[in-house]
């Protein structure tokens, strides 16, 4: 799944790169493999570093922050299996974990059935 947003970005990274043929991050010197994440998590850290932030990030983390957002925005759990490729839906309970924000949300089933509370009596 690509965003409208992030296929602008490729795209003018692909014009102002010379409209790349091969891999569109090619490996820094065998151009005929793809960028490797150790490469990209060494600069994620450098980056981390400057912020002064305890280096935590990586290629990684972005796809579990993908899963994550989808599940906070309401995408069920088979969607989200799919779009990340999954074999199995225990792959993605585990994947996806429940945030703050979406427990906040959650109605008791006693309030939906109408029951009464304490500071109505």
């Amino acid at each position: 799944m690509l965003s409208p947003a992030a296929l602008d970005l490729l795209t003018e990274y692909w014009f102002q790169y010379g409209h790349p043929k091969g891999w569109l991050f090619p490996k820094q010197f065998d151009p005929s493999r793809p960028i490797d994440t150790f490469y990209l998590s060494r600069h994620i850290h450098e980056h981390e570093r400057r912020l002064g932030w305890t280096e935590r990030l990586t290629c990684h983390s972005f796809r579990h922050a993908f899963g994550t957002h989808l599940y906070e925005n309401g995408t069920d759990l088979l969607t989200i299996k799919a779009l990340m490729g999954h074999k199995s839906l225990y792959s993605t309970v585990l994947y996806v974990h429940l945030s703050s924000r979406h427990l906040s949300g959650i109605v008791s089933p006693f309030d939906q059935t109408g029951g009464r509370s304490h500071a109505e009596s």
